[in-house]
Parts: structure tokens; sequence; C-alpha cells
């Protein structure tokens, strides 16, 4: 479960990267410029009203934290759960593992990195 948690914080990451790609009309590279800090870019402003706000801050931890390692490091767990659980523990183990190596495999790819510098800048 724990893996599902931190690759929805990943994904919030990524949902900030592609809705300001779109609200603003730039490329990849564009954005990446350091003119663009993410935490500038939360819909709504950043504010402790904003729920919006409440996702960033979590999302910024975990990349901060590298939190795909722990995800990693989990998934074998996950992968031993998902062949002996029972029907339920099955699916729920096999999505948590799936995530992980998603998650790590894309963390890891240029795009991955070229996110993390600009999520901390």
């Amino acid at each position: 479960m724990a893996q599902l948690v931190l690759g929805a914080l990943y994904a919030v990451v990524l949902v900030l990267y592609a809705v300001s790609r779109i609200r603003l009309g730039l490329g990849h590279h564009e954005l990446l410029q350091p003119q663009y800090d993410p935490k500038d870019l939360v819909p709504f402003g950043s504010s402790a009203l904003n729920p919006f706000s409440w996702l960033y801050v979590p999302s910024l931890f975990y990349v901060m934290l590298q939190g795909w390692v722990i995800g990693a490091v989990l998934a074998p767990i996950s992968l031993v759960l998902a062949f002996i659980g029972s029907e339920r523990g099955r699916w729920l183990a096999a999505t948590a593992t799936a995530t992980s190596i998603v998650v790590a495999v894309l963390f890891l790819s240029s795009f991955g990195q070229d996110i993390y510098v600009w999520y901390l800048d």
C-alpha cells in the first residue's frame, strides 16, 4: 500500500509538470528554465487554503528524499506477496510492484532527471 501512495506522490509531480506545460504553452526544455519555478506554478497559487498546495508539499519531500528508492526496495516484497497472497491481496501487491517499477524506471530516465532538477530548483 505504501508503494501506491509513493506512486501517487510522483504522479502529483508529473501532473504539475503536464498542467504547467499546457497552461503556459511551453516545450519541455523551455519549462525547465529557472524562471518557471514549480512552487509558483501550483494552480490557484501557493497558500494554506489551496488544496493543491497541500499536494505540492508532500510531493516535494518525496522528490527531495528520492522516495522512488523506498518503492524499489519494497517491490520484491510485494512481488512475493503477489504470488502467495489472497485473491484481493494478489492484485494489490501486483499493482504496487508494477507502480514501483514504473516510477523507478521513469525517475532514472533522462526525463525523470530533468523533472527532478526542475522540481527541486
